[in-house]
């Protein structure tokens, strides 16, 4: 059994690699949520005198 796994990561080490980049790529460069909680919310924190970045998402 250990030799099959061994040769199974012989083959496939860029495939495997590949794919665990990919997915540290998602985990470190995704969104998350906001901290604003409703309209006023985000009207104090767009007239606060800082610099905002607003980023919008849709499924659709």
């Amino acid at each position: 059994m250990t030799r099959r796994i061994r040769r199974i990561l012989k083959e496939n080490w860029f495939l495997l690699l590949f794919i665990a980049v990919i997915i540290g790529a998602f985990v470190m460069f995704r969104t998350t949520p906001s901290d604003v909680a409703s309209a006023a919310d985000l009207n104090a924190t767009l007239t606060d005198g800082k610099p905002t970045v607003i980023e919008f998402y849709s499924n659709y």
